[in-house]
């Protein structure tokens, strides 16, 4: 090809169905300036908008806005329960200068989808969903980022006596991203970069510090309490570990974003 471009990727959208699968969802469209995609059937079409010379570049464009919608999904559900698996076989080249001696070609790759079993221990009855769940506007699926929610994962569905050791985790990884210490103003770092109430992460860093059980607690010193969370304090504790999660997505995609974004507040989390 003397002028190759990419029209067309194909995925095909992979459901945990120990954890839930979809029942006659109507079609969804999307739209970036770089792209036009269709959902429907559970094969997600995408035409290319910008010039991608190879499919590789172009699947670099894509897939990393696929990250963020699985991410986005995960985080509404607790479960990394839907993926998006590139199908070679619908990949769609053009050439946009083709030499008059010659046929068009039309590259075409072929592969087989497999079925991941993700995380599966804990869950119950398979949930039913009647829609897709939406792309998100403005989420970065950072390598950071993924790594905290894999591990916010396995406290809720393997181990849920790492919660409140995650939390501390969670809360002083953002800390640490401010590259202070504490003692030279990390936490107040935090509110102003990551738009937090300093409240919230106060309360989250009182709860995993002085509250748990033996199993449970992250520190035993004299501070400790050893009481155990209560059902509502370990709902706003994975409730505000999320939060973060998600925040930090949103400052990964745009940093310079940050002062049109809401405060996160007490008001934003369950009562406790």
């Amino acid at each position: 090809m003397r002028d190759p471009h990419v029209e067309c990727l194909r995925y095909r959208l992979t459901v945990d169905e120990t954890y839930g699968r979809f029942e006659n969802p109507p079609p969804l469209e999307h739209g970036t300036d770089a792209y036009r995609m269709r959902l429907e059937s559970g094969v997600l079409t995408v035409e290319m908008k910008e010039h991608h010379a190879t499919v590789e570049s172009a699947k670099e464009r894509v897939d990393n806005d696929l990250r963020a919608w699985e991410l986005d999904a995960a985080l509404s559900r607790d479960h990394t329960w839907l993926r998006f698996d590139y199908d070679p076989s619908g990949a769609r080249v053009i050439d946009r200068d083709p030499s008059p001696l010659q046929p068009e070609p039309v590259a075409v790759g072929a592969g087989a989808i497999t079925l991941e079993t993700l995380v599966t221990a804990g869950i119950g009855e398979p949930l039913v969903f009647k829609e897709y769940p939406k792309p998100p506007e403005m989420l970065e699926s950072s390598p950071d980022v993924e790594g905290l929610f894999q591990r916010y994962e396995r406290a809720v569905w393997l181990d849920q006596t790492q919660m409140l050791s995650f939390g501390y985790v969670c809360l002083s990884y953002l800390e640490g991203t401010t590259g202070l210490k504490g003692y030279q103003g990390a936490r107040d770092e935090v509110v102003k970069r990551y738009r937090i109430e300093r409240g919230v992460l106060k309360k989250l860093g009182d709860l995993v510090s002085e509250r748990g059980g033996l199993e449970e607690a992250r520190k035993l010193d004299a501070g400790a309490t050893l009481i155990p969370l209560t059902p509502e304090e370990n709902a706003w504790v994975r409730a505000a570990i999320k939060m973060l999660i998600r925040r930090k997505a949103e400052y990964d995609h745009d940093p310079n974003a940050a002062e049109s974004w809401p405060v996160i507040t007490m008001s934003d989390l369950p009562a406790v």
